[in-house]
């Protein structure tokens, strides 16, 4: 091996697999040869799973894959396999179950150990090279499973078939609920306001990640109750992830989590999911309390997916590590020295603000977060507010050009399809926000660039890299994009993307949908995987099933296709118990079932082209988080009418808006005053 400049990850399209390509670790990417190999050498394979923003990741590779020695027993005794979960979600969503059947907690990089069949029976996440304190060591590891491999088959085989049993009981669920209690699942949304930390907001202790899909779940159940406990917990932990350091505050965008309960310390990596997420909810919390705070952080956020992360031709890379020059962070950080040498006499105010110290916040230097407020600031150097705001904005500025001649962390340009869903969806929600033409048209673009390159065949891609489309989509592929294209034709009134919705949703349910449980697998049928997962619960975006089915439900009002609705209700009822048991896990199906509960129905009759403007700008700027939307008179036919806008006339030539919910109908509203008391009643 020593002789051997590269493995077979040399081949291959994404950066995280090519980053290993010079281990000296015999690779293989996941594929046939590899499992047959194993078979044909009767050897345990070694799965490591992770991708390239991932520090541990890296870390793991400089100790271990790019250890002489290490890499020597791995050749020897195993058939060693590496997989970017970016690239193949759903080997990396099986084994994560897996591992933690085995008592462990999952995460990257994820060590797995599989018989040549593809069945786990032992793993782990990030190993040391050698032990210390207790923490078995790699080497260590990798001798006791191939002399256990070797030596004791019996108890191995044991171990995987009652991972088979356990994985064929999480499919089963439950007998599927015949009938919905809103009541308990009203309380079970509450019931997650238990794991929220009063202080700091978030749930639960450090680490911590935002938790989108939670903290709009509990949006939705504060629409539907007036619970203000519920909207104070979003609204403190939006507040306290927005002063921390998980937000860039110099080049805008969000770190992956926060390493301690303050939303100080941060891992360093940005997602692309995070920052469309984030993205969203910051717009929808300014819908709700017009605080001028939301819509700057949601704009900034955009604006850096848009600078960073944003491929000339359409769609959005996927993440930017935590290292840059081998250190974790180090883009990122400063010395107090260095912001007074870039800032001259104003340094001070904005070190204030930012909390930067002589001696450093963190490991010798500084994370800039808001450390106090501008009035405080203003106060205590005698200056007004609007000085000070305009200090510290000019200050940002210079410093976020300083840090432009940085070296700066490696960008993964892989262009992953659920995420660029994602993505989408939070620009038509600032478009609608800030009628900003560049959101939409910066939207339209990506949904192009994924027609043109990742639809083929009838069939959607989940990535593409270097002109290359990888691997058939999964659920979450799916869904995501058809969330985005319906969001897209509300903004726009455009057939051809609602036309998009459905194709491809006639696509998901001939390739995922399991007619006997009426509920969708997770990813098309693959020879390669043991077991085939039908799962809803959230990760770091939303279930593929939750966003499914709200999915089905609009596009059942949209397509006049009771069919969708049927099918969502199914899926629905079957988590539905789950959902009562782990709310905080089925956040987004609890909010498709809130999506079928409080659906408004709202048709804008055509008018005059200022007033038209300004009902439209109106119903957008209003949080309603469930609505169907219809605009009669844009070019429409009599033939692509969903039922609920049918027979509606506007009054007096005035743009009419018709509001209907559960089978009731407003009378025509011509003033926006109408529309917001009428909702405001609902």
């Amino acid at each position: 091996m020593k002789g051997k400049k590269y493995n077979r990850l040399i081949n291959e399209k994404s950066p995280y697999l090519r980053h290993h390509a010079h281990n000296p670790v015999d690779w293989y990417p996941w594929c046939e040869e590899a499992f047959n190999r194993a078979k044909e050498e009767d050897k345990p394979v070694l799965l490591s799973i992770g991708y390239s923003a991932c520090h541990w990741c890296h870390v793991m590779e400089r100790e271990s894959f790019e250890n002489e020695e290490i890499a020597e027993i791995m050749n020897k005794y195993f058939i060693n396999i590496k997989v970017d979960r970016e690239e193949r979600p759903h080997i990396d969503e099986l084994y994560q179950y897996a591992l933690q059947l085995f008592g462990k907690r999952g995460g990257w990089p994820l060590t797995i150990f599989l018989t040549p069949e593809g069945k786990p029976f032992f793993g782990g996440t990030y190993f040391p090279p050698y032990g210390w304190g207790g923490q078995p060591g790699f080497k260590d590891v990798l001798i006791a499973v191939a002399n256990a491999y070797k030596e004791r088959k019996k108890e191995i085989e044991i171990t995987t078939l009652s991972v088979e049993r356990a994985f064929k009981e999480l499919n089963k669920l439950e007998e599927k609920s015949q009938e919905i209690n809103l009541e308990r699942i009203d309380r079970a949304a509450a019931s997650i306001l238990r794991l929220y930390d009063t202080l700091y907001g978030g749930f639960g202790e450090a680490p911590k990640f935002p938790s989108v899909p939670q903290l709009y779940l509990l949006l939705q159940y504060y629409y539907r109750t007036k619970d203000n406990e519920a909207l104070e917990a979003v609204e403190n932990t939006l507040d306290h992830i927005g002063n921390g350091g998980i937000r860039d505050h110099i080049g805008g965008g969000f770190h992956r989590y926060s390493v301690d309960e303050r939303w100080i310390i941060p891992h360093f990596e940005k997602m692309l999911y995070d920052n469309a997420l984030l993205s969203s909810i910051y717009m929808d919390m300014y819908r709700i309390k017009g605080k001028s705070l939301y819509k700057d952080i949601a704009e900034e956020t955009i604006e850096y997916m848009l600078r960073e992360m944003f491929n000339p031709e359409g769609g959005f890379f996927s993440s930017q590590d935590a290292d840059s020059e081998g250190e974790e962070g180090k883009y990122y950080l400063w010395d107090k020295k260095e912001i007074k040498e870039i800032l001259g006499d104003e340094a001070e105010i904005l070190c204030r603000y930012y909390g930067i110290e002589e001696e450093g916040n963190f490991e010798g230097r500084n994370i800039i977060y808001i450390d106090r407020g501008i009035r405080a600031i203003a106060k205590e150097f005698d200056l007004s507010e609007e000085r000070v705001n305009e200090i510290i904005q000019q200050g940002r500025q210079r410093l976020f050009e300083y840090r432009q001649g940085r070296v700066p962390p490696f960008k993964d340009k892989k262009i992953i399809c659920s995420w660029n869903g994602l993505a989408i969806s939070s620009l038509v929600n600032a478009y609608k926000l800030t009628r900003k033409d560049v959101y939409l048209e910066k939207a339209k673009l990506s949904v192009d660039f994924i027609k043109t390159n990742l639809f083929h065949n009838a069939t959607l891609y989940h990535a593409w890299i270097d002109g290359e489309r990888l691997n058939k989509g999964v659920l979450e592929d799916y869904a995501l994009i058809i969330q985005s294209l319906i969001e897209l034709f509300e903004a726009t009134n455009h057939m051809p993307y609602l036309h998009m919705a459905d194709e491809l949703t006639q696509v998901m349910v001939r390739e995922m949908w399991d007619g006997e449980d009426t509920v969708f697998y997770n990813a098309p049928h693959d020879d390669r995987i043991f077991h085939r997962l039908k799962t809803g619960l959230d990760q770091f975006i939303p279930s593929g099933n939750g966003v499914a089915a709200l999915d089905l439900i609009k596009l059942s009002l949209y397509c006049n296709n009771s069919g969708y609705g049927d099918m969502a209700y199914d899926i629905i009822k079957y988590f539905y118990n789950n959902m009562l048991k782990e709310p905080f896990h089925y956040a987004s199906l609890m909010t498709a079932l809130y999506g079928r509960e409080e659906m408004k129905e709202i048709t804008i009759v055509d008018g005059p082209p200022e007033e038209m403007d300004v009902m439209e700008r109106f119903i957008d700027s209003i949080f309603i988080p469930f609505k169907v939307i219809y605009v009669l008179g844009k070019g429409t036919d009599g033939h692509s009418i969903p039922e609920f806008a049918m027979y509606k006339e506007g009054k007096g030539n005035r743009t009419t808006v018709y509001i209907c919910h559960h089978h009731t109908c407003s009378e025509p509203l011509v003033d926006r005053n109408e529309v917001e008391s009428y909702l405001s009643n609902l």
